[in-house]
């Protein structure tokens, strides 16, 4: 008989990872894009949308942090966790939705936001806790895309073929509850070898400093998921589906990208990969503002899908960097809640007000002009790194050396 070859405990990791991004995404795209949907649908006034929404986004950035630290302190197990909350508050959601009150749904929004806003930050620090898993990083979180596109498709084919909007909920439900989970928790002997040192609770420095070189992307981002389709309705005359069609049209092309990008991370450092990101966004905007058309809006949505993926891979590999494993979780999910928490908001009134002041081609060209300062802020970092890093970084012990914690790497980013 042939002996057995070895199992490679890394491969089974990742393929949970994978299914975990592609379960948790489907699960968000049925819940924030529909919500305002179904809420209409039972009869909700837009005053009492705008709490339920507001609601939905302010309970995940006020408890993000919680998530990440929780997730340090049990070696991994809070997504597990939130995975199960986030099923058990979609299926109350369905079922408040259907008999209960206004309180009570809130409620459930409220605790499904909180639940499921921290998923992707959650995931993403179990990935880059190995080198083996952090040197695929992208193609793990593709399916986090390929998640996003088919809860799209699936919440849009159960409202068209059914008349209970709030079913849409149950499938986020199903979709979180279904979600390979970690078998046994990981103990912390085995991640770390010793007594954890004594750390302050949250990495606030790290996060802010990692923040200040990528902040004008996400500001941008966000400027441009929430203008695109009233842009294109309004100036281009473009219908419901056109109008949402180029960012679904980003989201396929993640995809790809994300299978790309771990070549170019081999290559060069965190720092690089975070200033890459600016060119092609603000190349993007650029554009829109000179040569506003339907066309152009589709054409450019390469340069956004390329400029995504860079951000978020150099993002979390910068933070892996200069945080240890014991708190990468709390690092990451504090980086996300500050990012969304601020650039949100900030685009929505300033860029709101850019667009009425001046039409959404000095909103544009705004946004041209913040990638282009975010490129001046990340270059010099980026400079300071060396052009090629070999193995990308991981927050955690060098191999062979189970007792030893890898500091952060503060010489090259």
């Amino acid at each position: 008989m042939t002996a057995a070859l070895p199992v490679d405990p890394s491969r089974h990791v990742e393929r949970r990872l994978r299914r975990q991004y592609l379960h948790a995404f489907v699960a968000a795209a049925c819940v924030g894009p529909f919500l305002s949907y179904v809420l209409t649908d039972v009869g909700w006034t837009p005053r009492e949308i705008g709490w339920a929404t507001a609601l939905l986004t302010a309970s995940a950035v006020v408890t993000a942090p919680v998530w990440g630290w929780a997730d340090d302190t049990m070696s991994g197990g809070a997504a597990r966790l939130s995975l199960f909350v986030t099923a058990l508050a979609a299926g109350l959601l369905t079922l408040s939705l259907t008999a209960g009150g206004e309180a009570t749904t809130l409620a459930c929004v409220a605790v499904l936001g909180s639940a499921s806003g921290s998923l992707e930050a959650l995931l993403t620090s179990h990935t880059l806790r190995d080198a083996r898993t952090a040197a695929r990083l992208g193609a793990t979180r593709s399916l986090g895309s390929v998640g996003w596109i088919l809860g799209l498709f699936l919440g849009g084919l159960l409202l068209t073929i059914t008349g209970r909007a709030a079913l849409v909920f149950l499938v986020a439900g199903v979709a979180a509850l279904t979600a390979p989970t970690q078998r046994r928790p990981v103990r912390r002997r085995e991640l770390e070898g010793r007594a954890r040192p004594k750390r302050a609770l949250l990495p606030v420095g790290e996060v802010l400093y990692v923040l200040s070189i990528t902040f004008p992307f996400t500001l941008c981002i966000a400027t441009l998921t929430f203008f695109t389709a009233g842009w294109a309705r309004d100036d281009l005359g473009a219908g419901p589906l056109a109008a949402v069609g180029p960012l679904a049209f980003s989201a396929a092309l993640e995809l790809p990208a994300f299978l790309l990008i771990d070549r170019v991370a081999r290559r060069v450092s965190p720092g690089w990969l975070c200033t890459l990101a600016f060119p092609p966004l603000g190349l993007a905007a650029l554009t829109l503002s000179q040569l506003p058309s339907r066309g152009v809006l589709f054409a450019v949505q390469p340069l956004v899908a390329v400029s995504f993926t860079l951000w978020f891979v150099g993002q979390s590999r910068l933070m892996a960097a200069r945080v240890p494993v014991d708190q990468l979780a709390s690092a990451l999910t504090l980086l996300s809640t500050l990012g969304r928490g601020i650039a949100g908001p900030l685009a929505g009134i300033a860029g709101g007000a850019l667009a009425a002041a001046g039409g959404y081609t000095s909103l544009f060209l705004s946004m041209a002009a913040v990638c282009a300062l975010g490129l001046l802020r990340a270059l010099p970092v980026a400079l300071r790194s060396p052009a090629s890093r070999g193995a990308p970084p991981a927050a955690v012990p060098p191999r062979g050396q189970p007792g030893r914690e890898r500091p952060p790497d503060r010489r090259t980013n």
